[in-house]
């Protein structure tokens, strides 16, 4: 996905999300000092399911528009597009003209289906693609603006889903980060704790410490703990399709757990 903020997509797709442009919402994963992060259950964590596909075609009144920025229009949208899923196979089109910064015109709706949070989705993700600037209007297009049509589902004469295979990968902990430190009074009165937290981490894999916020703390020392250890975690950033993107991620840190198993 959220150029891409809602970057974090996609809540969509992420349900997961959502967070202003829609940042991704990962799972709680669990870690305790020592624990390894293993990347086989890191894989396990992936997501990859169908989505009812976008088809950009160039409208019959701008010709000549290249079948490489066609595929790439229908990729870019897609990214954005979360419809709910549903067993009717459904068809929506939506006619939309991009201009050379790749912003767009009001899409108006050539097909509309019965399904209003569908068409909802495809509009969502039309104004998403146009204020991201991914739809740029390619140099060898002469024209000031070209004009799509954007269709969503299934394919026009069809009565079979229109599908395409989505992977969404969460945000996760590099192997080495360091674990924060256990505060010396709670260590040496065996108190132990668990601090759970949600911050976003960014496409750069590092948190942004002024998004942290604290979901559930033993105490506000274990809680301190962990914020001053923001600014040194590393994560293998969340992506969509392939495509990294901001994710709204929520961990759980564990002070005096070491002689329990790791989940990992």
């Amino acid at each position: 996905m959220r150029g891409v903020t809602r970057s974090s997509l996609l809540a969509v797709l992420l349900s997961a999300a959502a967070a202003g442009a829609g940042a991704a919402q990962g799972g709680d994963l669990v870690v305790r000092p020592g624990g390894q992060i293993g990347t086989e259950y890191k894989a396990r964590q992936c997501d990859s399911h169908k989505i009812e596909m976008i088809d950009a075609r160039s409208a019959a009144d701008t010709p000549g528009v290249p079948h490489s920025y066609l595929d790439r229009a229908s990729k870019a949208i897609f990214f954005y597009f979360a419809p709910q899923p549903a067993s009717p196979p459904r068809l929506a089109i939506a006619r939309v003209a991009v201009r050379r910064d790749g912003s767009l015109s009001p899409a108006s709706l050539e097909t509309r289906s019965g399904d209003a949070a569908f068409v909802a989705a495809l509009t969502q993700a039309l104004d998403e693609a146009g204020r991201a600037g991914v739809l740029a209007v390619p140099a060898e297009v002469t024209q000031d603006s070209v004009l799509l049509d954007v269709v969503a589902g299934q394919k026009q004469g069809s009565t079979k889903p229109y599908l395409e295979k989505r992977t969404v990968c969460p945000a996760w902990p590099k192997p080495g980060n360091p674990q924060p430190d256990y505060p010396a009074q709670e260590r040496s009165q065996g108190i132990r704790g668990v601090v759970t937290a949600q911050f976003m981490v960014t496409v750069d894999g590092r948190v942004k410490p002024e998004t942290f916020q604290v979901i559930q703390s033993s105490d506000a020392s274990f809680t301190e703990a962990v914020r001053d250890i923001l600014p040194a975690l590393r994560y293998e950033p969340a992506e969509v399709m392939g495509k990294k993107v901001e994710q709204l991620t929520r961990q759980t840190f564990s002070f005096g757990f070491n002689d329990r198993p790791t989940p990992y």
